[in-house]
């Protein structure tokens, strides 16, 4: 069975094989194919800033993760959508795979709060402090994410991850996935108050700022990935 990396992959050797597509592309699925074993992540959401004394930028959320199998799908050609991650006050790039029937969609990651509520998404952004107040969190999609954490005056809350809710600091924890052939540990959200960008093709949330004295941007999120294992 043979593993193909590549913004367009065409079906090799028989239709079977594991397709990663760390962008955007096409996959031609012939006809007989038996199963359809998908892993998708959207971008991660970009970590929040800090624009004052003592601020905590919450993380960013992660993006949205979907895994299964689809039995017997229909032969085609199937538009493959990877998310990108996203920075400062920006949401997650949408990651998905579309063809005849099959619409599967993983929205990407809230962006982490700051001076304001955090942003919802696959996973939630977490919440940002200063001295004075807390804000809210972002809001994740059930199926594919958490919610971002919640903050304290002292800390900030970490981003929603695939696996768990963001805690304070910490983001959520991601889910592991060996569809490639190796365990790798997608969409885990960004801490809160640590600024930090998400790895490429992970989904991750992007770390959120610090600041003592003046702004501080916060990190970027990572962007997203889809695998696609015929047989």
């Amino acid at each position: 069975m043979g593993m193909y990396w590549g913004i367009i992959q065409q079906v090799q050797g028989g239709g079977g094989g594991t397709y990663i597509f760390p962008s955007s592309g096409s996959l031609i699925i012939p006809a007989g194919i038996s199963t359809m074993q998908y892993l998708i992540v959207g971008g991660g959401g970009g970590g929040g800033h800090a624009d004052s004394l003592l601020s905590r930028g919450g993380g960013g959320g992660a993006g949205g993760m979907k895994t299964g199998t689809i039995n017997s799908p229909a032969a085609g050609t199937y538009t493959v959508t990877v998310g990108g991650g996203a920075s400062g006050v920006g949401i997650g790039g949408t990651s998905s795979v579309v063809g005849g029937i099959i619409n599967l969609t993983c929205t990407g990651g809230g962006y982490g709060g700051s001076n304001y509520n955090a942003g919802n998404g696959g996973s939630g952004g977490g919440g940002g402090s200063n001295e004075d107040r807390t804000y809210g969190i972002g809001v994740g999609i059930a199926g594919q994410g958490h919610n971002g954490g919640t903050a304290s005056r002292s800390q900030a809350g970490g981003g929603g991850g695939a696996g768990a809710t963001g805690g304070r600091p910490n983001g959520g924890a991601g889910l592991s996935s060996s569809i490639t052939g190796s365990a790798v540990t997608y969409a885990t959200g960004g801490n809160g108050g640590a600024k930090a960008n998400g790895a490429a093709n992970t989904g991750n949330g992007g770390g959120g700022a610090f600041s003592t004295y003046g702004y501080i941007v916060g990190g970027t999120g990572g962007s997203g990935i889809v695998v696609i294992k015929l047989t």
